[in-house]
């Protein structure tokens, strides 16, 4: 065996002439030279890997303001309503308060058909800075509003934003990001959703509408500020045709000039994948973007009917009706505060499971619990039984139904919107995906409302149960294992099993 030393270049025999087995002085001092060198090889290594996590999760944080700005001005309604009810707006009926949980979807489906164009056109990062110039308008006609036309025109420009938000957010988060952090913070976008919920109730309950417009207005600016910043996609410049900028974007994103490799897989992905340009036809004709668009409404549909979006704009409702000792108020913060805290736990509950098992889970925890409310409020309203020492029950449920929740069904759908399309189909696929989740969050919120009025509070807490139980089903059989896979890894799956 010979060995030469990294330092002197001296060369030397493994065995001394006396005894064949043992190495010689000089050979042991090399072999230990060497091992040095690997060992600060490798910490170089994992070092180099630190800088390419933090690069990519900080461009994913920054992206995932836009969606606390447009979470705040969603549940801006839950601790406003009520206000807008009282004598400081006199001219405002409670019909007139009622449009503004609807306009928004409106909003959203007549904008859904522009989303493509943007996106393409102007890229992923341009087409989500746009969503914060429309927050700001919006919290600032809240701020400004003293009749009910204002406040509309707000959930108009609201609703346009959340066609970009939806749209571009999950798409810029899958190419900017390996697939170890995307299985981690791919869902940062749900992340800030809930944690905006809680905070909107918090700030919203003890201030007024004018201030918390402008405290929230915060939220769009600093996203701008940070996000502009951001390099756009590689996949994006890549899909243009320009080499340069798709390589300083991914030298940006992995903190490293040594990129060739990735890049010409990611070039040679997005070619084979462009070689159709996409339409709308592909996506319902093509059986692999067919059985994707499935999956990912399938989803969406599991996610509200389980009831989560209705729960979270009558969850101050719900408490006043359990007639609890604890006020509404509280118990609705208490409410969105374990919702935020157990969603930014479920990502690591999803890394660990993968997105099948995941929402099976899910599925099953809200099933349980939401026909445990619906048990406690059957026996309240058609029974005569005292149930004021279980008075506690209906947050206490609520509670571990989102917890629940938060472990598949809050972040598995949006997951899978960003990884199941191909580059040319993603555009056309939020389209599509904006206009279904649209109808389903007004359907099973206005099911909520309806339900409870003609039935009592058990019908429609019931009615999500079942809809859960038959996730637990669906889920199983279609929902696939995306855990560590790269996006062509998931194409190519997707056309196996087509």
């Amino acid at each position: 065996m010979e060995c030469v030393s990294e330092k002197t270049n001296q060369v030397c025999r493994g065995e001394t002439d006396d005894d064949p087995g043992k190495m010689s002085d000089s050979c042991d001092q090399i072999v230990k030279e060497k091992l040095q060198l690997n060992g600060k090889e490798s910490s170089g290594n994992k070092a180099e890997v630190k800088v390419q996590n933090w690069r990519q999760i900080c461009a994913v944080c920054s992206a995932g303001l836009a969606a606390f700005s447009a979470s705040s001005l969603f549940n801006w309604t839950s601790p406003t309503i009520p206000k807008l009810q009282s004598d400081e707006y006199p001219n405002i009926s409670f019909n007139d308060v009622s449009y503004l949980s609807v306009i928004p979807p409106i909003a959203t489906i007549i904008t859904s058909p522009s989303y493509d164009f943007f996106l393409n056109k102007f890229g992923r990062k341009y087409t989500l800075l746009s969503v914060a110039v429309f927050h700001l308008i919006s919290f600032i006609l809240i701020a400004i509003a003293t009749d009910i036309w204002i406040f509309y025109l707000s959930r108009v420009l609201f609703g346009m934003a959340d066609v970009f938000m939806f749209g571009s957010l999950p798409v810029y988060i899958s190419e900017v990001t390996t697939p170890d952090i995307r299985g981690t913070w791919g869902n940062i976008m749900v992340i800030f959703i809930f944690i905006a919920q809680f905070s909107v109730n918090a700030v919203g309950y003890y201030c007024s509408i004018p201030t918390t417009a402008c405290i929230f207005a915060a939220a769009p600016l600093i996203f701008f500020m940070t996000f502009i910043f951001m390099p756009e996609t590689p996949y994006y410049y890549v899909m243009k045709e320009q080499d340069k900028e798709a390589e300083k974007s991914l030298q940006r994103l992995r903190g490293t000039k040594y990129v060739q490799e990735e890049l010409e897989q990611i070039t040679a992905d997005v070619k084979r994948q462009l070689l159709d340009p996409g339409t709308f036809k592909d996506l319902f004709f093509l059986k692999h973007n067919r059985k994707a668009i499935f999956i990912v409404v399938l989803a969406r549909m599991i996610q509200q009917f389980s009831g989560l979006s209705a729960l979270s704009v009558y969850n101050q409702y719900i408490f006043k009706e359990a007639g609890q000792n604890i006020n509404e108020g509280v118990s609705a913060m208490i409410f969105n505060s374990m919702l935020a805290v157990s969603t930014i736990c479920g990502p690591m509950f999803i890394r660990k499971f993968g997105t099948n098992l995941s929402m099976v889970i899910s599925c099953s925890g809200s099933f349980i619990t939401l026909i445990a409310e619906a048990i406690y409020f059957y026996i309240e309203q058609k029974q005569e039984i005292d149930l004021s020492f279980m008075n506690w029950f209906p947050i206490f449920g609520l509670v571990i139904y989102v917890i629940a929740f938060s472990i598949g069904l809050a972040l598995v759908p949006t997951l899978l919107l960003g990884e199941l399309f191909a580059t040319n189909m993603r555009g056309h696929a939020s389209c599509v995906m904006n206009i279904a989740f649209s109808i389903f969050i007004s359907v099973a919120t206005k099911l909520f409302h309806l339900l409870t009025s003609s039935f009592g509070m058990y019908v429609p807490f019931a009615f999500y149960g079942i809809c859960a139980f038959a996730g637990v089903f669906l889920c199983y059989k279609f929902i696939p294992d995306t855990k560590g896979k790269t996006l062509e890894e998931i194409q190519q799956y997707l056309k196996a099993k087509s």
